[in-house]
């Protein structure tokens, strides 16, 4: 970019792909600012050389996920649940670490430095907050039951906010209740249902959504349920050189590594990018049809076809 090309853009002022930063810009914004970009269709963020220069110093890599929080501090993180997760993931509790709880969570990258005061991060925040709904009210579930086989006017609505663990609970006890399900009674013995779709490979698909979304995007993880279909909608592209057919090789995704560390030490996912691939399999053995992808403007989406109801 040459100077005439920079005072162009200057000129025109800041949009969707064009932002000014002054030089006292904290490095966190900045980050965050990068990571949008990369995130979406790219863009220009113009600032001091020195600026880029300490944000780069200051970390090898930018993600989202474990950026700070401003004006928040560890009143907002659930400890018990911290305590619980930690017992869960490692056998042990908090005080047999032998160092203060705010270092521990600081090792975790649940809270991290923000100027003067320590803060948590994002990730921190919507795995173990108190009420992460509150800095983040577009971070949640919304499920929709339409009648048809088209979106309509008349439809169910539930909304699921709270940490990522509940949310992925509730979402799969809701979608039970959607579901087609065979019982069998052997004896006196009742089995578990069988789901027309594998509950494994619906909550593949929500945990992916849950862990892979874009986070930036003011927009709810959505799970549209039809009569012929179930379509989970997630905020953002895929990122970076990720695209639909490697995912479905089991091509592993970095947008969120915090989240999804979490995650897997919480034997929700792995990190090796089999999740995709068991899902097709487990769908197609029971439905015989494989899930369509699709990346839709700023969405991507998973659509899982129900079996003919007879």
């Amino acid at each position: 970019m040459n100077k005439i090309e920079l005072l162009e853009i200057i000129k025109k002022g800041e949009d969707s792909f064009t932002e000014f930063k002054e030089e006292k810009a904290h490095p966190d914004d900045l980050a965050a600012r990068i990571v949008a970009f990369a995130n979406t269709e790219g863009g220009n963020l113009i600032t001091s050389r020195e600026q880029l220069m300490r944000l780069f110093e200051a970390s090898k890599s930018i993600y989202y996920d474990e950026l700070a929080v401003p004006n928040t501090s560890i009143e907002d993180i659930d400890l018990k649940y911290v305590e619980r997760f930690i017992k869960k993931s490692f056998g042990c509790g908090i005080g047999d670490f032998g160092i203060r709880t705010d270092d521990l969570l600081k090792n975790m990258k649940i809270l991290t430095p923000y100027e003067r005061d320590m803060v948590t991060t994002i990730g921190g925040l919507l795995f173990f907050g108190k009420h992460p709904e509150y800095q983040f009210p577009y971070c949640k579930i919304t499920i929709v039951r339409f009648y048809g086989n088209d979106i309509g006017e008349t439809f169910d609505k539930k909304d699921i906010e709270g940490i990522l663990i509940e949310q992925i609970e509730r979402t799969e006890r809701i979608l039970k209740d959607y579901l087609r399900a065979e019982t069998k009674i052997e004896g006196f013995k009742k089995e578990e249902p069988r789901f027309e779709i594998p509950i494994e490979a619906l909550r593949e698909a929500v945990i992916n959504a849950i862990a892979h979304r874009n986070y930036q995007l003011p927009s709810q993880n959505r799970i549209f349920i039809f009569d012929n279909r179930i379509e989970i909608k997630s905020p953002g592209k895929l990122p970076n050189s990720v695209t639909i057919d490697n995912i479905k090789l089991g091509f592993p995704l970095h947008r969120n590594p915090l989240i999804v560390s979490l995650l897997a030490k919480e034997h929700r996912m792995t990190e090796i990018g089999t999740g995709i691939p068991r899902m097709i399999r487990l769908v197609k053995e029971q439905t015989g049809k494989e899930p369509d992808f699709e990346e839709r403007e700023q969405e991507f989406i998973i659509r899982i076809w129900r079996p003919d109801s007879g």
